[in-house]
């Protein structure tokens, strides 16, 4: 059992405790018990959020955001109530491709959602000239494929080839894709302290250090005159775009929103964690290179962990 199932059967079960105390006229108890209901009850969604939005950056942008059709046309024919499949194993729903002279194309051809609609012998049509053509690209040797090949692997094969019925059989897309993240980001903003301003610029007032030391009997404390000072900080702006037409959203079989916000993520964090280390200051964040004092200058050739931590 997960732990958020867990927090949730807690608090019921404190919550059921809670009733019970009140109806006995105990109501501190009950109190006590509500509240410790309500403290699980916010853990489990808060851990529910968190796996949420872990899903959802782990890949979620392969889902097709267009389930049924985008077409006036398509839209006018298609019929999300269509049940006849599971009655008619050669069903063919009435969104079917046909082509110009009205002869109905093959079932590997048909969109997404007509294909979700259409018979199982039509669905197994449609796998079957995937899995031929996987058959043939795993063949080691093309020759082995052909000599060990059944007549329906050859004829499949042939409708891959344009002259030879292939503009009838359509190329195989995958949702699913191939993202490299590139250098990993965001590592060094955790360890920075983090403001909010409404304003363009501003500052923070330092405070140094004093003196602590032993002192003899009867002798004088030594004064301290701790140094106070500031430290400036401007807002920098950064940011990047991406042009998509309507069209690509509406249409794209992968969800393209989730996908660019995942790698403006990434690419966010690698600038951050450049600038920290080496910005410049003018219109972008001030790294420690440059923000650092001369007695520190070591900082200017090799940046350590620890100095990150330090200042």
């Amino acid at each position: 059992m997960s732990t958020i199932i867990q927090l949730q059967e807690q608090a019921k079960r404190l919550d059921s405790q809670s009733a019970e105390a009140q109806r006995l006229g105990d109501l501190d108890k009950a109190l006590k018990l509500m509240q410790e209901a309500a403290g699980a009850a916010a853990q489990a969604k808060t851990l529910q959020d968190t796996q949420d939005q872990i899903t959802l950056l782990r890949g979620e942008y392969n889902h097709a955001t267009n389930a049924i059709p985008l077409a006036e046309g398509e839209r006018q024919r298609y019929d999300p109530k269509d049940r006849n499949a599971t009655r008619d194993a050669n069903y063919r729903p009435p969104a079917w491709v046909k082509s110009l002279d009205g002869r109905p194309l093959s079932a590997a051809i048909q969109p997404k959602w007509v294909r979700e609609q259409m018979g199982q012998n039509l669905k197994d049509e449609a796998a079957f000239y995937a899995d031929t053509w996987e058959k043939w690209f795993r063949s080691r040797k093309e020759q082995s494929f052909w000599n060990l090949a059944s007549q329906a692997e050859v004829k499949a094969m042939q409708e891959n080839t344009d002259v030879e019925g292939g503009f009838f059989v359509p190329e195989e897309y995958r949702t699913i894709v191939l993202h490299d993240p590139g250098a990993p980001g965001g590592v060094h903003r955790p360890l920075c302290t983090v403001i909010n301003t409404s304003l363009k610029d501003g500052y923070m007032p330092t405070l140094g250090s004093v003196t602590w030391a032993a002192i003899q009997e009867e002798a004088a404390y030594g004064d301290n005159t701790p140094t106070v000072g500031q430290v400036s900080f401007s807002v920098a702006k950064s940011g990047g775009t991406v042009k998509v037409s309507a069209e690509l959203l509406e249409d794209a079989a992968t969800n393209l929103p989730a996908l660019l916000s995942q790698i403006f993520n990434e690419a966010r964090g690698r600038y951050e964690d450049q600038k920290i280390i080496a910005g410049s200051g003018a219109g972008e964040p001030e790294g420690l290179r440059v923000a650092v004092t001369a007695t520190q200058s070591a900082l200017n050739s090799a940046v350590t962990a620890a100095d990150i931590l330090t200042y």
